[in-house]
């Protein structure tokens, strides 16, 4: 396909809208991008984009008109992989590739849904649902050696969960989770070493750092708690 037809909204602080241009830079896609305000939203990004109002959506074609809308960070992870196939994001192992899909899912249920429940739904109660969460998911790291989530190479696996391991260790870093964890045992608890080591890798991409700004990020959410 030409990838100058691709058109990807999005807004810099959506955790769902880094997984979209994370994978974007790391196949070498050319696309372009609008950025859009949450809390001004056009009419027309409604009627013409998503009738949801939500971001990413990735644009197939030339034009706002003439185009095929694609919204959801994981269908679009799903669809790049596969119009990018030089990129090898899917293994030749149907079992490590549905294990990719299983703990992208199972992050988002448990560790990502607590974060949320904690920072956005102010229910300091999920607080320990993170700690918990961070020890099941250390577990899965246990079943295949390597640097990546199943391997020494990156997979669509990494693309769906790096953005939320990103931001789970800058909030802690930065101080978003002082009213939960003031001593940051998140980056010290040795329970957590092998996520900690996962996420550093992450960090290393050049792909990765084009499209995650950690104090952006961080400022943020330290914004949103006052």
């Amino acid at each position: 396909m030409d990838s100058k037809s691709l058109t990807l909204y999005t807004s810099k602080s959506s955790t769902w809208g880094n997984r979209a241009t994370w994978v974007l830079e790391e196949v070498g896609a050319k696309y372009e991008v609008y950025n859009i305000d949450y809390k001004a939203k056009p009419p027309s990004y409604f009627t013409k984009v998503n009738p949801a109002g939500l971001v990413p959506v990735l644009q197939i074609g030339p034009s706002l008109e003439d185009s095929i809308k694609i919204p959801e960070s994981a269908v679009i992870v799903e669809y790049i992989t596969e119009v990018f196939p030089q990129a090898k994001l899917l293994t030749s192992d149907p079992l490590k590739n549905a294990h990719c899909r299983y703990f992208a899912e199972r992050t988002k249920q448990t560790l990502w849904d607590a974060v949320m429940g904690v920072l956005v739904r102010k229910d300091f109660t999920q607080a320990p649902r993170i700690f918990s969460a961070l020890a099941e998911l250390q577990t899965h790291f246990d079943k295949y050696p390597g640097k990546y989530l199943v391997g020494d190479e990156l997979t669509l696996g990494d693309i769906l969960v790096g953005a939320l391991f990103a931001r789970t260790f800058a909030f802690a870093e930065g101080g978003v989770f002082v009213d939960i964890d003031p001593d940051k045992t998140i980056l010290s608890d040795p329970r957590w070493a092998g996520l900690r080591a996962y996420n550093a890798t992450i960090a290393e991409r050049p792909a990765f750092q084009r499209t995650f700004d950690k104090q952006f990020i961080t400022q943020h959410w330290l914004k949103k708690r006052t």
